[in-house]
């Protein structure tokens, strides 16, 4: 059942996928179908996009069709370069702590903290460097808790509003 509602989702998908290009899903158009499986390797990992090419592949049999990626040798091509390659996306799977946040975080920092003995600031800062030699991700950094012995009324103290910022 599960399957059957998988490449339903995926069927819908690549009609939605061709009718931005004024093309019928069926019989597959090679080359909507290579921009599809180019789409679905940006985004996707590469079992979800067997998956996905899986059932069109079902779709067209369904219909009394030969299986797309065996007639087109375009697509063949490209699906085979795609099997190839193991499914290794070249996009990073999450943003890593880069210079620019550094930069970002340093320059609030400095605009509200410079000139004060705040023990809230200085333990801020020092959270950052603790992420940033952790090795920690963006997002993980901003989850990052620590307790506010100053601020007796909540449990913890999240970070200040403009902290979560322009990243």
């Amino acid at each position: 059942q599960s399957t059957r509602v998988t490449y339903h989702r995926y069927c819908i998908l690549f009609a939605r996928f061709c009718a931005m290009f004024d093309k019928p899903p069926l019989p597959v158009d090679a080359d909507t179908a290579v921009k599809w499986l180019h789409t679905l390797n940006l985004t996707y990992a590469g079992k979800t996009v067997n998956v996905a090419i899986s059932a069109i592949i079902s779709w067209s049999a369904l219909n009394n069709l030969a299986n797309p990626v065996a007639v087109n040798p375009i697509l063949r091509l490209a699906w085979r370069a795609v099997r190839k390659h193991r499914f290794v996306r070249v996009k990073l799977q999450k943003f890593p702590i880069d210079a620019k946040l550094l930069v970002n975080v340093w320059r609030y920092f400095l605009a509200e903290f410079v000139g004060t003995n705040s023990f809230v600031a200085l333990r801020a800062m020092g959270m950052m460097l603790t992420g940033v030699e952790a090795g920690t991700r963006v997002k993980e950094l901003r989850l990052a808790t620590v307790c506010n012995w100053h601020d007796v009324d909540s449990e913890t103290a999240a970070p200040p509003a403009n902290l979560m910022w322009a990243y």
